[in-house]
């Protein structure tokens, strides 16, 4: 239900109006970016909405039954406000968007708020991004409750697991770099695959902030899971989080933690039961 102004309402009910789409985009950072489709910028509650031609909203449709309503927006990377290095880095996940409609002659007379939700996917191509808007009751269609496996259900240090992450993290520096996706590293002196599965951490260099998976880890070749955002250079220092692959041996003999193990490897497989 939307609660208009009347100043609001009287408008819209005229023949002619002077509207203007607007959307705020708030990340998971707290950094906040307010754009429009007007000619010029708009402030509204004290926040400046930025002219901008370069995105475009797909059609919006709302249902009244429970079903997730959702909404695409397809815009062009632009140097000064969103680019392509945080959009692959995902910055822009599970981002709070609002998209709205207002008197652009009068902005103070309030808001026809379109849709309210939070950014699903994002895709970056070619100069340009596609986000998909997912509304309010994609909160309502999560999986609430577990349902047994053999691997466990916990994520790696978290309250369920128990560990330290910081027993399991240890630095590293960038001997020599091979490409994109592999590194020779230094100081590091861990059996192999004791990082597979974890991440890294850069402290420095030009992927400074990046938090990056580690495919394997053979000594002290590295191998990520996706090519790094920018050149990985020698000296470039990280933390490497150790990889948890989910299974109770794993968790018995590497972290000594089966007491915390969220899983049932006990349980046998449909595989199990043959005739």
């Amino acid at each position: 239900m939307h609660h208009l102004t009347l100043q609001l309402k009287s408008h819209l009910a005229q023949e002619l109006t002077t509207l203007a789409l607007c959307w705020k985009l708030t990340r998971r950072d707290g950094l906040t970016l307010a754009f429009t489709s007007f000619d010029t910028d708009l402030v509204i509650d004290k926040l400046t909405y930025k002219s901008s031609s370069s995105f475009n909203p797909s059609a919006i449709a709302s249902s009244s039954n429970l079903s997730v309503d959702n909404l695409e927006i397809e815009g062009v990377i632009e140097s000064e406000a969103i680019t392509e290095v945080d959009i692959l880095a995902g910055l822009y996940d599970q981002s709070e968007v609002t998209v709205f409609l207002v008197n652009y002659l009068a902005t103070q007379d309030g808001k026809l708020i379109l849709r309210r939700g939070w950014l699903g996917e994002v895709q970056a191509g070619a100069n340009h991004f596609v986000a998909e808007v997912r509304g309010l009751m994609q909160a309502f269609s999560k999986t609430i409750g577990e349902l047994y496996s053999p691997s466990c259900r916990a994520t790696f240090c978290d309250s369920r697991c128990s560990l330290n992450a910081e027993r399991y993290t240890h630095a590293g520096k960038v001997l020599k770099a091979v490409g994109m996706t592999s590194f020779i590293a230094e100081e590091i002196t861990q059996p192999d695959s004791y990082f597979s599965g974890g991440r890294i951490v850069f402290d420095s260099g030009k992927n400074l902030g990046q938090i990056m998976e580690v495919r394997t880890q053979h000594g002290v070749k590295f191998e990520l899971m996706l090519p790094a955002l920018q050149s990985i250079a020698p000296g470039d220092t990280f933390k490497a989080t150790a990889g948890c692959d989910k299974r109770f041996t794993t968790c018995c003999t590497k972290f000594q933690n089966a007491i915390n193990f969220r899983g049932e490897p006990h349980v046998p497989l449909p595989e199990k039961f043959s005739i």
